[in-house]
């Protein structure tokens, strides 16, 4: 019933109920994993503006989750909802500087992107991912370069200002 329910907000454009749509066809809640639906929903919920979802579209990209994984287009989503000021998404951008998938390893970007994930980043895993990855990347800066990023975060403003913000990671 939930998601009948849903499937009509849905079709009157509303972000949030395409965006929780995704997450249940994803997950399987209420439903049967459908990747592709999940996708489906949350590019619709991104072409609404909605941040969370670009980032889920950014997760689907990286991992090849109905889709053809492609760091490129996991990047570009990652980048679309980090400008709404979206702590996961900068979760995401920094593990991908960390670990060197789909960019060029650079410790200073992955600090620099974990720090502003750090500073709205609700309480659960994945703030405690956050430290962790957090401590990983400064432990490979120099105290120099670990200065100008706390600088560049101190400095670091959403494009784009948005409440929508995402709590821990879909299981």
């Amino acid at each position: 019933e939930a998601i009948r329910l849903y499937e009509i907000a849905a079709i009157k454009g509303y972000a949030m109920a395409h965006h929780n749509l995704g997450v249940w066809y994803r997950n399987g809640i209420g439903t049967n994993v459908d990747y592709h639906k999940a996708f489906g929903h949350y590019l619709a919920a991104a072409h609404l503006g909605f941040a969370g979802a670009m980032n889920n579209l950014g997760d689907m990209y990286e991992n090849g989750r109905g889709v053809q994984q492609s760091y490129g287009d996991a990047i570009r989503w990652y980048a679309s909802a980090a400008e709404q000021g979206e702590p996961v998404a900068h979760l995401s951008l920094g593990t991908l500087y960390l670990t060197g998938k789909g960019v060029r390893q650079d410790f200073v970007e992955a600090a620099f992107w974990l720090q502003v994930a750090l500073k709205r980043m609700p309480q659960g895993r994945n703030r405690e991912d956050t430290i962790t990855s957090l401590n990983e990347a400064l432990r490979q800066l120099s105290n120099e370069e670990a200065e100008i990023v706390s600088k560049r975060v101190e400095k670091w403003e959403p494009l784009i200002a948005t409440p929508d913000i995402m709590g821990d990671r879909p299981e």
